[in-house]
């Protein structure tokens, strides 16, 4: 399910000439099963520290200038 909504969100950020950052299958692996817990918070919801540094991370590859 993650996936596919992935899928559809970047597909339409794409549409609109938008940036899309999948770190979905930077925290769970190509096949999307992996386990996500150490980049979470204890909530297991939000991105604790670890989700936040790949989450900019991903961002400055992707040619954020603010983050570059």
């Amino acid at each position: 399910m993650a996936a596919a909504e992935t899928a559809a969100v970047c597909a339409l950020a794409d549409k609109h000439g938008a940036k899309c950052v999948d770190y979905l299958h930077v925290f769970s692996g190509k096949d999307g099963l992996a386990d996500t817990s150490k980049y979470l918070d204890p909530d297991h919801n939000h991105p604790g520290d670890l989700g936040i540094k790949v989450i900019a991370d991903q961002l400055a590859l992707s040619g954020t200038p603010e983050l570059s």
